[in-house]
C-alpha cells in the first residue's frame, strides 16, 4: 500500500474531545444552517455522487466516504478511491460499497468490505479483522459503545466483537435475533437496537423493549440519533422521538419527513437526513431547514457526519457539502432584509441597528436573530416610514435616547428628522443644504451638525445656533465631529491639521500641528475615558490619551485608511479597521503597545469569504458610516452583499493539530510501493512525492512545508497540488520531510518523513568506483607523466562544476515548472472544461468552480512571477560577470551615440550564480532606465571586487532621478527602480538612487560574496 503515515501522533480523538465537551452554554451564539459557511464539492471535483453514503473521520484526519470499488479518501483538497491497489485487506471479487461503520475509541476505523468482510485502518494501512463468511451475509451497521464493546448487526441479528469473533450478546431475545436493523450508541453505557414494531434498549445487562404506538402503520424502527437531554429520534415510515417512553410524531410544515441518517450535532442539536427535504436541525424540538434553495447540492441527504473540527459534513445525490461556523453572519434578501445592497448602518442605543440603502428608499430598523439576540430566530425587518411620506432617506448618527438622526426630502426641502422603530418621526426646524453632513448628539441632548460646504451648528430644544470656527479659505469645512464619554465635543476640519475641543459650545482646547498633529483628521471614534482613535490623512492612525497624540503608522493597513470612506471600531479587547479594500482587526493591547512605544507595529488579521463575508469590503462614502457597536457589543458592517455582523461567540479557534502526511511516489509516472524506505532506481528521470496534511475545517489556510534533506537547502513552501516534483536526483540517501500548520496557526505534532534511497549506475557503483582507485594506485608512476596535463585537468573539473551547477539549475527549473505553470495549468484547464459541461445544467456548482479557477489562477501568477525572480541567467553560463555586462550594454544601446563603458576593479573572479545573476540584472535594469528616461549621452559600469563584497556602480550624465521617484516605483510594486531594490535586498545587500551634482543619475549596489568554487 503506497502510503504512510509517519510520528506518533497525539491521538486527535483525545484533543476532539476535549475540543467539543465545552459546556452547552459556553457558547451564546449558535449560527443557522444558512448563515454557516458553505462549500461544496461535485463531479467536477472529483467527488463521486453514486453510492456514497455514510462517512468517517479517521484517527489521521482524512474523511472516508461510503463508496462503490473502494472507499472514497478526501484530505480537503483531493479526493482519491482507496482500493485493492492500495491495500491488499481492499481485494474482493464481490461487487458493492464500501462502508465506513464507525471509529473507536483508539482512532481506529472499522468498515466493510461487499463480501462481508470486517476492516480495521489505522497507522495508514487496513487490515482484515474478520473475512468474508456466507453464513453471515455480511455485516450491516456496527457501533461502539462507551464501555469499548463494539456491536454489529447481521442479517442473523446482534453480535458482539470478542477475541476477533462475533458472539451472541446473551441478553437478546430470539425475535431480536432476526429482526435487528440499526444499532447506536446511547448516552450512557448501552446501545439502542431497531426492530421489529419495536425498539429496544441494552444497557448493563438489561433489557429494555419499546412498542410503537401503532403498530399499523409503521414496523420496522431505525434509531438514528440520541441527544444529550435523553431524546432519541427514531426513523420509520414517519419520524418519531422517544424520551420518557413517550412517542411524538414529528413533522415539517405539516410534511411527513422521510428519514435516512441522524447525527447529533456539537450544540447538541439532531441532525436528521431527510430524503426530498434535505438537513433538518432540530434545537429546542424547533425544526430549520437546509435545502438546495441554500446551496445544498441536493435535497435527497444521506448522512452526515459533525467533526471534531466543528464542521458538519453532508453527503447527498449530488455531492458532498461542508458546514462550519464563521464569525460573520451575512444577512441578505434570502434572509428577508428588503434591500440588495446597503450603504450605511447606525446602531440603535435600544436594541437592532438602522439601515439605509444605495436606492434611496426607506430606512430599515433590522432586529432579533443575530442582531441583538442569541438564537437563531430570524430577523424582524421593519421600516418605520412609507416612502411615500419621505424620500431618499440617510443615517447620520445615533440618538442617545434611542433611535437614529436621520435626514431626507420632504417636497423641495432637505430637512433633518429624529426616527425611532414605533414612533412618528419628528421634523426638526432646520433645513440642511445639499452636501455632506456630519452629525452627533451629547449627553444633554445637544446635537452638533456640519453644514456642508460650510457652517457649523448646535441644536437642543428646537433651538438652532451657529458655532464660529475659525476657517481660513471658501473650501474649509467639518470634516467630521464626535463626542467622547466626558461629553467633549470635538470637530476636525478638512484639510487642516487642526482638532478643535468643544465644552459647553466654547473651544478649550485646539490640537493643530503645534502640539503634535502631523495630518489632517478624517474620522474620529472615542474610547473610554478621554481617549480618542482618529484617521489621519495619508494613512495612518492616532491615538490621542489627555491630549498626548501619537501617530501609528501600521504598514499592512495604510491603503485601507488612505481610502475615502473609513470605518474604525474600537473596543476592549480589539480595534476594528474597515474600508472599500478590506475588513480587519488588531488586538488592543498590541496597538496600545505600539502606540506606547513598547512594541513593533502590530499585524491585522484580515477576514475574506472563508469568514462569512461574501465581499470582504465595506460600502458607504465620505458621510455614511460602513461599521457600527452594536448595544450587546457585536460588531455590525455595510458590504455591498449585505449586512454583516461580528459574533465573538462564532469567532472559534481550531485547537487540532493537523497531521503532516506522504501519500504516495511516483517515479517517471510510475506509482512506486515503499514501506519505512523508498528505494529509487538509477537514473531517475522525475521523482513526484504527493503529501498533505489533514485540517479540513479551512484547507485552503493551511500552511505546509517539505524539503527534501541534501536537496533543498531549505524549507520550500507546499503548493496548491501538494506535489513536491525531483528531476535527475543523483545516487545517494535523502529525507524527505513534511511539516503543515492549521489556519490559526497550531503546528502538526510531529513531522511527516520517508527515508528516499536513490540506486547508482553501475559505473557509479561503490565496487567500480574501487577498482577505478586501486587501477589509479597501480599507475602511479604514471602520475608523473601527466603532470603537463595538470592544467588541463583543473580547466576541465571547473567545467565539470559549471556543468553540474547549470544541469542543477535546470532541474530546479523542471522542478518549478512542474509545480507551478504545468500542474497549475493544468488543473485550471480541467476545471475551465468543468464549467463548460455544467454551465447550463448546473449554474451554481459552475459559479463557485470558476471561483476556485480564479484562486488557483491567482496562486499560479504569483508562482510564476517568484521563479522569473530566481531564474538563473543563461548569459553567465560561458563568460564572466564583466563580459556579460558589456555584451548586454552594447547590444542595448545599438548604434546611438552614447559612450559606454564597463571598468573593473580588484581580483575578478566567478561569484556564486545568485549573485551574478542579481548584479546583472540590476546592472541591466538600470541601463535601460537611462536610455529610456535620462537622455543620457554617456553610461559607465564600475564592477569592484573586495575579498567579501562586490560592488556595482552605474553611473549616467543624464536629466538625473526625480524627487519621489524611488518611494512612487515601491508603493507601485512594478520592475523598474523597485524591482532593482528588492532584488538588492532578496541577495542580503543594499542599492542606493542618487543624484550628481553635475548632472545624471548614480545606481550602486552591494552584495556579500560567496565563491562559485573552492
Amino acid at each position: 500500500m503506497a502510503m504512510r503515515i509517519c510520528g506518533g501522533w497525539l491521538s486527535m480523538g483525545v484533543l476532539g474531545m476535549s475540543f467539543a465537551s465545552a459546556p452547552a452554554n459556553a457558547q451564546r451564539s449558535v449560527q443557522a444552517l444558512r448563515h454557516k459557511h458553505h462549500t461544496t464539492w461535485g463531479a467536477s471535483d472529483g467527488m463521486m455522487a453514486a453510492g456514497t453514503g455514510l462517512m468517517q473521520r479517521s484517527g489521521d484526519g482524512y474523511l472516508w466516504i461510503q463508496n462503490r470499488d473502494g472507499l472514497l479518501r478526501f484530505d480537503g483538497v483531493r479526493f482519491r478511491v482507496i482500493d485493492s491497489l492500495d491495500s491488499p485487506a481492499l481485494r474482493t471479487t464481490s461487487s458493492g460499497a464500501f462502508v465506513p461503520l464507525f471509529v473507536d475509541r483508539d482512532n481506529a476505523m472499522w468498515s466493510t468490505r461487499p463480501d462481508g468482510a470486517l476492516l480495521r485502518y489505522a497507522d495508514g494501512r487496513f487490515t482484515t479483522v474478520l473475512g468474508p463468511d456466507p453464513s453471515r451475509v455480511g455485516i450491516l451497521r456496527g457501533v461502539q459503545d462507551r464501555t469499548g464493546r463494539m456491536w454489529f448487526i447481521t442479517a442473523r441479528g446482534l453480535f458482539i466483537l470478542k477475541d476477533r469473533q462475533l458472539v451472541r450478546s446473551g441478553i437478546t431475545p430470539a425475535a431480536l435475533d432476526t429482526v435487528a436493523s440499526t444499532v447506536i450508541a446511547d448516552t450512557g453505557t448501552g446501545v439502542w437496537v431497531g426492530g421489529y414494531k419495536s425498539v429496544w434498549h441494552l444497557s448493563r445487562g438489561r433489557l429494555d423493549k419499546f412498542d410503537v404506538p401503532d403498530p399499523e402503520v409503521f414496523r420496522h424502527t431505525r434509531p438514528l440519533c440520541q441527544l444529550r437531554d435523553g431524546t432519541l429520534y427514531i426513523g420509520a415510515y414517519d419520524l418519531f422521538t422517544l424520551k420518557d417512553g413517550v412517542w411524538t410524531r414529528v413533522r415539517y410544515e405539516g410534511q411527513t419527513i422521510s428519514w435516512i441518517h441522524g447525527s447529533e450535532s456539537r450544540e447538541h442539536d439532531a441532525l436528521i437526513a431527510a430524503r426530498g427535504l434535505g438537513l433538518l436541525r432540530f434545537r429546542d424540538g424547533r425544526p430549520e431547514r437546509l435545502s438546495p434553495r441554500e446551496g445544498l447540492t441536493s435535497a435527497v441527504v444521506k448522512a452526515t457526519l459533525p467533526d471534531q473540527e466543528g464542521s458538519i459534513w453532508i453527503t447527498t445525490e449530488g455531492g458532498l457539502d461542508r458546514l462550519r461556523t464563521a464569525p460573520f453572519t451575512t444577512f441578505t434578501r434570502r434572509d428577508g432584509a428588503p434591500f440588495d445592497a446597503p450603504l450605511g448602518v447606525e446602531s440603535d442605543p435600544t436594541g437592532g441597528v438602522w439601515i439605509d440603502t444605495w436606492d434611496g428608499g426607506s430606512l430599515i430598523h433590522a432586529r432579533g436573530g443575530a442582531m441583538d439576540e442569541r438564537d437563531a430566530t430570524d430577523v424582524r425587518w421593519n421600516t418605520p416610514v412609507p416612502t411615500t411620506v419621505v424620500e431618499n432617506y440617510g443615517v447620520l448618527g445615533s440618538s442617545r435616547g434611542g433611535g437614529i438622526w436621520a435626514v431626507g426630502h420632504r417636497g423641495t426641502e432637505r430637512v433633518l428628522r429624529r426616527m425611532s422603530p414605533t414612533g412618528t418621526p419628528s421634523f426638526m426646524p432646520l433645513r440642511l443644504p445639499r452636501g455632506s453632513n456630519i452629525l452627533a448628539e451629547d449627553r444633554g441632548g445637544t446635537v452638533w451638525i456640519s453644514l456642508t460646504p460650510a457652517g457649523f451648528v448646535r441644536m437642543r430644544d428646537g433651538r438652532v445656533d451657529s458655532v464660529p470656527l475659525p476657517l481660513s479659505g471658501q473650501s474649509r469645512y467639518v470634516q467630521w465631529v464626535a463626542v467622547d464619554s466626558l461629553d467633549h465635543t470635538w470637530v476636525a476640519i478638512n484639510e487642516m491639521k487642526v482638532l478643535y475641543e468643544f465644552v459647553d459650545g466654547r473651544i478649550v482646547a485646539t490640537i493643530d500641528s503645534t502640539t503634535g498633529l502631523p495630518h489632517p483628521v478624517e474620522r474620529i471614534r472615542a474610547a473610554g475615558g478621554d481617549t480618542l482613535w482618529m484617521v489621519l490623512a495619508g494613512g495612518s492612525l492616532a491615538r490621542m490619551i489627555g491630549h498626548r497624540l501619537r501617530e501609528l503608522q501600521i504598514p499592512s493597513a495604510r491603503e485601507l485608511l488612505r481610502q475615502n470612506s473609513v470605518a474604525i471600531v474600537p473596543r476592549r479587547h480589539d480595534f476594528w479597521l474597515a474600508s472599500p479594500v478590506g475588513i480587519g482587526r488588531v488586538k488592543m493591547t498590541e496597538l496600545n503597545a505600539y502606540a506606547d512605544g513598547r512594541a513593533p507595529p502590530p499585524l491585522p488579521r484580515y477576514y475574506d469569504r472563508e469568514d462569512g463575508l461574501p465581499v470582504p469590503i465595506i460600502s458607504g462614502n465620505a458621510t455614511r458610516h460602513g461599521a457600527a457597536l452594536t448595544r450587546e457589543g457585536d460588531v455590525v458592517f455595510s458590504t455591498p452583499a449585505g449586512i454583516a455582523i461580528f459574533d465573538d461567540d462564532l469567532d472559534v479557534r481550531n485547537p487540532i493539530a493537523p497531521h503532516a502526511l506522504v501519500e504516495d511516489v511516483t517515479v517517471s509516472g510510475r506509482p512506486l510501493p515503499y514501506d519505512s524506505l523508498l528505494v529509487v532506481p538509477p537514473a531517475p528521470d522525475r521523482v513526484e512525492i504527493r503529501y498533505t496534511a489533514t485540517s479540513l475545517r479551512i484547507p485552503a489556510r493551511v500552511r505546509i512545508e517539505y524539503r527534501l534533506d541534501g536537496v533543498d537547502d531549505a524549507w520550500v513552501p507546499g503548493n496548491a497540488l501538494r506535489t513536491a516534483t525531483y528531476s535527475q536526483l543523483r545516487p545517494g540517501r535523502y529525507r524527505f520531510r513534511v511539516r503543515a500548520w492549521n489556519e490559526d496557526g497550531v503546528p502538526s505534532m510531529q513531522e511527516a518523513s520517508l527515508s528516499v534511497r536513490v540506486l547508482p549506475r553501475w559505473f557509479e557503483s561503490t565496487g567500480f568506483v574501487t577498482i577505478a582507485l586501486l587501477t589509479l594506485v597501480a599507475g602511479g608512476p604514471l602520475l608523473a607523466i601527466s603532470r603537463t596535463r595538470a592544467r588541463a585537468t583543473a580547466r576541465e573539473h571547473r567545467l565539470r562544476e559549471r556543468f553540474d551547477a547549470t544541469l542543477a539549475e535546470r532541474g530546479r527549473l523542471s522542478r518549478e515548472l512542474h509545480d507551478t505553470l504545468l500542474q497549475g495549468f493544468t488543473g485550471i484547464t480541467l476545471k475551465l472544461q468543468a464549467v463548460r459541461a455544467t454551465m447550463l445544467t448546473s449554474p451554481n456548482e459552475a459559479a463557485a468552480t470558476l471561483t476556485r479557477v480564479l484562486d488557483e489562477s491567482d496562486l499560479a501568477l504569483i508562482d510564476a512571477r517568484q521563479m522569473i525572480w530566481d531564474m538563473r541567467l543563461t548569459e553567465l553560463e560561458d563568460r564572466d560577470l564583466c563580459d556579460a555586462i558589456e555584451e548586454s550594454g552594447r547590444r542595448m544601446v545599438g548604434d546611438a551615440p552614447i559612450d559606454f563603458r564597463v571598468n573593473l576593479t580588484g581580483d575578478g573572479r566567478r561569484l556564486s550564480p545568485g549573485v551574478e545573476s542579481v548584479l546583472y540584472r540590476i546592472c541591466r535594469e538600470a541601463v535601460a532606465n537611462a536610455l529610456k528616461h535620462a537622455r543620457a549621452s554617456a553610461i559607465v559600469v564600475e564592477v569592484t571586487y573586495e575579498s567579501a563584497t562586490v560592488r556595482l556602480r552605474v553611473r549616467d550624465n543624464g536629466v538625473g532621478v526625480a524627487v519621489g521617484a524611488v518611494d512612487d516605483a515601491s508603493s507601485r510594486g512594478h520592475f523598474g527602480i523597485s524591482g532593482m531594490l528588492e532584488r538588492a535586498a532578496r541577495a542580503g545587500g543594499s542599492l542606493t538612487i542618487t543624484a550628481v551634482a553635475s548632472g545624471g543619475t548614480e545606481i550602486t549596489v552591494s552584495l556579500p560574496t560567496v565563491p562559485e568554487s573552492a
